[in-house]
């Protein structure tokens, strides 16, 4: 039994949907990596860029904790000798957790 011409033609219809589909993805997908293959160097150097500042904010971190440290250490030395401390180095000590906060949000 022969097939209709109308069978014939819903197939070859179907075929053209998913070779055009075939088509749009190849076309998307060359776009995508000529993007790509432009902006590598960049994404390179930023990507550089960016670890080396992690280790740099890293290492600001450990700055401000181990000043933080040593502002409590100055701080329990004083009430046990019965004095305040300077409000410059109150201030300092505040600032330091602003940096913190910074760093943090890096």
């Amino acid at each position: 039994m022969k097939p209709s011409v109308q069978k014939i033609l819903t197939k070859l219809s179907e075929n053209k949907v998913e070779l055009g589909a075939v088509q749009d993805f190849e076309r998307m997908y060359k776009i995508a990596e000529s993007n790509l293959m432009k902006s590598e160097p960049e994404y390179g150097d930023i990507l550089n860029k960016a670890r080396s500042l992690n280790k740099e904010i890293k290492k600001i971190d450990e700055d401000i904790d181990n000043g933080i440290s040593a502002y409590s250490i100055l701080e329990k030395k004083s009430k046990e000798l019965g004095m305040d401390l300077d409000s410059k180095l109150k201030g300092n000590r505040s600032r330091l957790n602003n940096f913190k906060k910074t760093t943090t949000q890096i």
